[in-house]
């Protein structure tokens, strides 16, 4: 149901900010991520980061726009995917991207996770489609090869990955609303690092 994309509309707002410098926020960050930091070798990746909490209503809007934006960068080229496999935009965006495959087999998607069991307190749902997206990537990385229980451990890695998303991309498609949490963390940090966001948020959410 994906193969007649069309170029990215004017409603998706795309923001580009000058490559800067930028201090990781750990001493083993470059140790526990090897990618190349040359935004000319990044420019054919794209991760994906965005709200946990998507509503039906929502994700119909959003879906056209995800299509969208996708379409844009097949067009510049990009044909590696990223993502977090975080619940929400994350497996809306991996959901999308293998059905892609189907039509365009150049893409690759890419898993970059936290650490081995993110999905573990997930419901039984989710799990499922986690397991799917995994047994369909075509490479996954982790921040952590292990378990993580204790909370400042699981935060740690959370931003741990998204930070390695950032670094090994040069586009950023978010659906970000601006509210405070890991996907303002991750957008800002992808702005420093001098990617080029394309937000999906806006023109999605019904006005009450």
């Amino acid at each position: 149901m994906f193969s007649d994309l069309t170029l990215i509309p004017l409603y998706v707002i795309i923001q580009p900010y000058e490559k800067s410098q930028v201090k990781h926020l750990d001493n083993t960050f470059e140790d526990i991520f090897p990618y190349e930091q040359d935004m000319i070798l990044n420019s054919g990746r794209c991760f994906f980061t965005g709200h946990r909490r998507i509503s039906k209503q929502t994700a119909d809007k959003l879906l056209p726009r995800l299509k969208a934006a996708v379409s844009y960068l097949l067009s510049k080229g990009v044909t590696e995917f990223h993502t977090g496999g975080a619940i929400g935009f994350d497996t809306f965006a991996a959901m999308m991207i293998i059905d892609l495959k189907r039509y365009h087999p150049e893409i690759r998607l890419i898993l970059d996770l936290p650490f081995l069991n993110q999905s573990d307190l997930w419901d039984e749902k989710n799990k499922r489609l986690y397991n799917f997206i995994l047994e369909h990537a075509d490479k996954t990385n982790y921040a952590h090869t292990g378990t993580v229980k204790d909370a400042n451990e699981i935060k740690k890695y959370l931003l741990c990955r998204n930070r390695m998303m950032a670094d090994s991309c040069y586009y950023c498609i978010s659906y970000f609303s601006g509210a405070r949490g890991g996907t303002n963390y991750t957008v800002s940090y992808a702005k420093n690092a001098g990617c080029e966001i394309i937000n999906l948020y806006y023109d999605t959410e019904f006005t009450k």
